[in-house]
């Protein structure tokens, strides 16, 4: 179970300004409580609580891993209400995390089972970090129309506190080699960090073309070693001589590196989705590597 000590106690939430009924806001900080409650199977995953409500009244609430372990609030909840025989139509959901798009087959995202379900509305607590998902949850519904609202601006914030943890793997990295990293650049425009031993890079992307990016540090000088498409490819990174200032663009399957004051950051872009261009998210894929300066 999720350590949740230190958790703010939520604000008076019948003060939050924004235009919601006060049931709204009851059902929503319910909701949040039900997150703090809930169950993880591994390490990196979310708070997750939701209530469902009809005509005004409550109908459910739960949270992750209280119906089964790994089983998600949402179709935890929406399982346990058919086999009561509960009528979920135009039904009105209150979820501190966007419903997921995608799960492994055979299961199905909460997405779809909420759409299934009939349910007229859904109340969002936090938008999915993960660039895989972020807003794809909302598209789906949007797509079935669900109706789609947003939870008072003191409960996102306390939904962001609960989950900051969570958020933060898809926001940050703390080793000093690691692969397969996806970041959305275009939702986090402020870039993603990298704590090393030698220091922290914070690594920003914008787009350059169908598979390339301009990659930007704030540490010093960048540069891409001409040919190279493995670290290993790299000997020494301060020998390289093709430096430039604080950008360069970098085509999949090649090789930037940051110079910072104790050493280099190696990073290789795998893979460039860009929505422009058909993709349906715009995320980059790398690979990075630490190098600490030779003699340091």
């Amino acid at each position: 179970m999720f350590a949740r000590t230190g958790m703010p106690k939520l604000l008076d939430y019948a003060a939050c300004s924004q235009d919601v009924t006060v049931n709204d806001r009851d059902f929503a900080a319910i909701a949040v409580e039900e997150g703090r409650k809930s169950q993880a199977e591994g390490d990196g995953k979310p708070l997750v609580g939701v209530v469902i409500a009809k005509d005004g009244e409550e109908v459910g609430r739960s949270h992750r891993g209280r119906t089964g372990p790994g089983e998600h609030a949402e179709y935890g909840l929406i399982k346990e209400l058919r086999a009561r025989g509960v009528d979920l139509t135009g039904a009105v959901v209150y979820t501190t995390l966007e419903p997921c798009s995608t799960r492994n087959h055979p299961k199905v995202p909460c997405a779809e089972h909420l759409a299934a379900a009939g349910v007229a509305e859904v109340v969002i607590g936090m938008y999915d970090p993960n660039p895989r998902i972020y807003r794809d949850g909302w598209r789906i519904l949007r797509d079935h129309e669900i109706r789609l609202r947003d939870f008072p601006a003191q409960l996102r914030e306390h939904v962001a506190a609960d989950n900051k943890a969570f958020a933060d793997q898809f926001l940050r990295r703390t080793q000093d080699v690691d692969t397969g990293v996806v970041f959305d650049w275009d939702a986090h425009p402020g870039g993603f960090v990298i704590a090393t031993s030698g220091g922290e890079f914070r690594v920003r992307f914008t787009r350059a073309g169908a598979d390339r990016l301009h990659l930007y540090g704030d540490m010093g000088k960048i540069g891409s070693p001409r040919h190279a498409r493995d670290f290993h490819e790299v000997d020494d990174p301060a020998a390289q001589d093709t430096w430039e200032g604080h950008s360069r663009t970098i085509t999949e399957g090649r090789i930037g590196m940051l110079a910072g004051p104790s050493g280099h950051l190696l990073l290789k872009v795998v893979e460039v989705n860009d929505m422009d261009r058909g993709a349906d998210q715009n995320c980059v894929k790398f690979d990075y590597e630490y190098r600490p300066s030779i003699g340091s």
